[in-house]
């Protein structure tokens, strides 16, 4: 496979995001249209010289295995990178506030007042600009039964949200742990 580096400006969040996509062995941009998986992290996903802790997550080789093996039909992986700086407020949905009022302790309203949350924004960057964006560049399958979102962590968490906020775009979420 390949993988492809984009700089996608995000209205949402008024940042510029790094993209990486992964485009699986003899991918044609004229062939079928290709599932899609949208993770988060995407620096810890490809290549360990990008990761904070030397080790990539290694989504190209598993997901090629897969293909190998007949597991899974050949998708595309677009990995969208975090800041490690905002990384919590940026995969942590701003409702969760409303949800923990009251409960739990300090150290969870500390948490949640530590960072300015962007999680809904992230979110609506995902299916109202990356998504098109990469649906334009890509041969990508564009319904709900052909697009996933996963990862780890906070990126599962985002990844659950982002599901049960646009269940017409995401098929399925997935929570690496």
């Amino acid at each position: 496979g390949k993988v492809d580096r984009h700089y996608v400006y995000s209205p949402e969040m008024g940042d510029t995001i790094t993209v990486d996509v992964w485009t699986p062995e003899g991918y044609s941009a004229s062939a079928h249209r290709y599932p899609v998986i949208y993770m988060h992290d995407g620096q810890n996903l490809f290549d360990a010289s990008t990761t904070w802790n030397g080790q990539a997550w290694e989504m190209d080789s598993v997901a090629s295995l897969l293909i190998d093996k007949g597991e899974i039909c050949a998708p595309v992986i677009v990995g969208v990178h975090s800041v490690a700086s905002t990384r919590v407020g940026d995969l942590m949905p701003e409702n969760v506030k409303d949800y923990v009022r009251g409960r739990g302790g300090k150290e969870l309203q500390g948490f949640l007042t530590a960072s300015k949350l962007r999680g809904n924004a992230y979110a609506t960057f995902l299916v109202n600009t990356l998504r098109p964006e990469m649906n334009a560049i890509y041969n990508l399958a564009e319904s709900a039964d052909s697009t996933f979102v996963m990862g780890s962590s906070m990126g599962g968490l985002m990844s659950v949200y982002a599901m049960s906020e646009y269940p017409e775009v995401f098929g399925a979420a997935a929570c690496l742990s």
